[in-house]
């Protein structure tokens, strides 16, 4: 059994505690940002059967928009769930480059006047259907480390994505009963 480093250990703790912030894992991805030393740091979540997603980031180049990478286009979307390999770090060129047209749109409209030239990302699903996409990117050069950090932290980030699908099967029941019984007085 790998033993994590402290390093991790730094960003374990948050990843796991993460959901009961808010905003959510706020902790872990400021921590993730300044462990890397990126610009940006960013969690993107899409509960099962849903479009709308919850986009949660860290940093000064925080940009609105840039989950438009992943989902501009539902229909159509460049660098979708399907494109991106679960479990595997990707490079912004990569994602580009599978992407097609309107993926160098968004890089190109997007990304680029932030000046965010290098970006890591990867896409995690949780057993339930849950999928986030973490994503680090920055305006310098980022390490083969950052890649072989974010593929470290993929069984956390799934466990803390089935806490994550718990809550909300809860929160869901829990508001069908209150219908139920408000319907019923």
């Amino acid at each position: 059994m790998r033993i994590p480093s402290l390093g991790e250990n730094d960003l374990l703790l948050p990843l796991h505690d993460g959901i009961f912030e808010q905003p959510m894992w706020q902790t872990f991805l400021s921590r993730l940002r300044l462990q890397t030393g990126a610009d940006y740091a960013g969690l993107i979540i899409r509960p099962p059967g849903r479009l709308e997603e919850i986009s949660l980031s860290a940093g000064e180049r925080s940009p609105p928009r840039l989950s438009a990478l992943f989902f501009e286009n539902h229909k159509a979307a460049p660098l979708q769930n399907r494109a991106m390999r679960e479990g595997r770090v990707y490079t912004l060129d990569e994602l580009v480059e599978r992407g097609g047209s309107l993926a160098q749109q968004c890089r190109d409209e997007i990304v680029a006047p932030l000046g965010l030239k290098h970006m890591r990302s990867m896409r995690v699903r949780e057993a339930e259907g849950v999928e986030a996409w973490l994503t680090i990117s920055s305006c310098k050069e980022l390490s083969a480390a950052v890649g072989n950090l974010m593929v470290a932290l993929t069984p956390h980030l799934r466990v803390a994505l089935r806490i994550f699908a718990a809550l909300e099967r809860e929160r869901a029941r829990s508001s069908m009963s209150a219908d139920a019984f408000q319907r019923m007085n």
